[in-house]
């Protein structure tokens, strides 16, 4: 599985915003693996408003950084590194670190946002706020790479994303996963509509970004950068072209753009492009390149 860390390093990270009143009759879960006991994965959960993390049954805190039970957004992160020593983010800012944190967090149960299944029942763990843009890597980020990102939707390919849950699907019932792990979650108690369902609402203010599927094998005849997108990108090819064929379309086939290049470079327009993942085609004296 791609969430068996084990004893590795890891970040979890997500921008929540925390109802002030609580009625969990344990404690708001934002994340847990938990499936047979306290001793098994790891439970994401807030204190007294305040983030803490629980591996094999140990309750680790952030204390003292603050009740966030405000109604305000946050973001929030916990990062293991060094196998032992957790540090805890608010808003981007370490708040304390927590050492002896050397605990196996690999698990088979389910990954739950928002409860947490091994507290009994439905309502017990149960969170109450907004929750978008929950993020599991299997390596220690920085705070520079915390506070570069964590006001933005992250791409797919980013090295050691194994979950990426952006949450803003806004209707249905499957909740898509934006990393390469593609493990989408299902709303609710079940892959049906239930009364445990959460509601899609406007959430936090998060930059998007456009992300260009590419494909290894094609980076010998042209790159793209800056990708992941927030404005717009160049297409360069390694040799001139003459009369090329570069066209971008969504995943319904929507031509997003179609220009004919001659030279070495072509500027994509983000435009109106709705925040997503495209595909590019191109095409050099009749051979096509699909990314």
């Amino acid at each position: 599985s791609a969430y068996d860390i084990g004893y590795g390093n890891f970040t979890i990270e997500a921008t929540v915003t925390l109802n002030p009143v609580q009625t969990a009759t344990n404690y708001p879960a934002l994340l847990s693996t938990r499936s047979s006991g306290d001793n098994s994965g790891f439970l994401l959960f807030f204190f007294n408003g305040e983030l803490s993390l629980q591996t094999d049954g140990q309750n680790h805190s952030s204390t003292p950084n603050g009740d966030i039970r405000d109604g305000q957004c946050h973001h929030v992160a916990v990062v293991r590194s060094a196998t032992n020593l957790l540090s805890w983010y608010i808003d981007g800012q370490l708040t304390t670190t927590n050492p002896d944190a050397n605990y196996d967090i690999s698990t088979s149960g389910p990954m739950i946002i928002g409860n947490d299944f091994f507290s009994g029942n439905i309502s017990a763990g149960a969170f109450k706020g907004m929750i978008q843009e929950v993020r599991v890597w299997n390596v220690a980020r920085t705070q520079a790479e915390l506070q570069s990102a964590m006001n933005l939707s992250v791409g797919s390919n980013e090295t050691g994303l194994i979950a990426n849950w952006r949450l803003n699907d806004g209707s249905g019932q499957v909740a898509v996963d934006n990393s390469l792990t593609n493990n989408p979650g299902s709303l609710g108690s079940t892959i049906s509509t239930d009364v445990n369902d959460p509601v899609f609402s406007n959430g936090c203010p998060v930059t998007g970004i456009l992300e260009l599927e590419e494909n290894v094998s094609d980076k010998d005849t042209y790159i793209i950068y800056p990708n992941p997108l927030t404005s717009n990108a160049i297409l360069q090819f390694n040799e001139p072209v003459v009369d090329a064929e570069v066209m971008i379309y969504d995943i319904l086939g929507k031509v997003m753009m179609n220009k004919k290049v001659t030279g070495n470079t072509v500027e994509i327009e983000k435009g109106e492009m709705a925040n997503g993942t495209y595909f590019v085609r191109v095409t050099i004296e009749g051979a096509e390149s699909i990314q």
